[in-house]
């Protein structure tokens, strides 16, 4: 497996909006030997009434046989992207592109959920620089007592005019 980090090639965006869902997806990486191309996916989903669900993960496509397989937890992408300084380009896109979608969409709340059950320290620490960028945003963040193993977090706008910082 030779993967090729697409670091210095200008990011192509494409914005995907269905069913009340805005998704951005930005190639990260190429698999030449295998014929794979990596994405980052990130989006805003409709959870409940009033709240939109947050949600990141990679996307692994072969569009030669038509596949998309989806990676939600970095237990199953340790083995392809072994690359330190791949995996930290990676974390700076899920930055980049949830910062492009706050900035879109303003949500009042969102709702975040950990896909794996008791996930690591390490694995949060994407969690932690998501829950920053809310708070650089204007966001309050509030993180739950862990649900069957899932770590949980709410963000809220803080309505600038009554609430200082």
């Amino acid at each position: 497996m030779d993967i090729e980090y697409l670091y210095d090639d200008p990011p192509m965006i494409e914005k995907i909006e269905s069913d009340g869902e805005i998704a951005l997806l930005v190639p990260v990486a190429v698999d030449h030997d295998e014929g794979y191309i990596y994405f980052v996916w990130v989006a805003f989903s409709p959870y409940e009434e009033g709240v939109l669900e947050y949600s990141f993960c990679i996307i692994r496509r072969n569009p030669t046989r038509d596949e998309e397989i989806p990676y939600w937890s970095g237990l199953e992408t340790k083995d392809v992207f072994t690359c330190p300084k791949g995996r930290e380009f990676i974390r700076m896109v899920i930055h980049a592109l949830t910062n492009s979608l706050i900035e879109a969409v303003a949500p009042d709340r969102v709702y975040r959920c950990t896909f794996d059950i008791h996930p690591p320290d390490k694995a949060l620490d994407k969690h932690h620089m998501i829950s920053w960028l809310f708070r650089s945003k204007g966001y309050s963040v509030m993180t739950t007592d862990p649900w069957q193993g899932h770590r949980t977090w709410i963000m809220e706008k803080i309505d600038s005019g009554t609430n200082q910082a």
